[in-house]
């Protein structure tokens, strides 16, 4: 029987859901892993920027979830691309890049990348700065993603 990984959606919003720190740290702990990470630098770190991407245009994905092109655990590695910091590419090839994948992930997974991600927030305020920077403060260092 195959098991399924909890998406890193799922794995903090279940972690905003406790109570008490200790138990946030410990269900993280348990479930920590470079997509969680990644996404907590880049909300977190304030080195890491976003140009805007409001203009961007694409069409959500149909598939359901585990049934699409990719998926965010996948792609997490690759989101340093779409920082201001990453110049290899310019900023009309990053939008092209980003509609690519965004129409590959799943719709929640989309929309949570340009709601929350690239506008340096998270929709659970139990996950705030100041625990990301006790627990794990190597995501808030300048080279984590490059």
């Amino acid at each position: 029987m195959r098991t399924y990984k909890k998406s890193p959606i799922t794995i903090l919003e279940e972690a905003s859901t406790y109570e008490y720190q200790e138990g946030r740290e410990r269900f993280l702990s348990e479930n920590m892993r470079t997509s969680v990470e990644v996404i907590l630098a880049l909300v977190f770190n304030e080195n890491i920027t976003f140009p805007d991407y409001s203009d961007i245009k694409w069409k959500p994905n149909p598939g359901k979830v585990g049934i699409v092109d990719t998926k965010l655990d996948r792609e997490a590695r690759k989101l340093y691309i779409y920082t201001e910091q990453f110049t290899t590419i310019d900023i009309n090839r990053k939008k092209a890049k980003l509609v690519q994948l965004l129409q590959a992930l799943h719709v929640d997974e989309a929309k949570f990348l340009l709601e929350y991600v690239f506008q340096k927030r998270l929709p659970w305020r139990k996950i705030p700065k100041n625990f990301v920077e006790k627990k794990y403060p190597h995501l808030l260092e300048n080279k984590f993603l490059f």
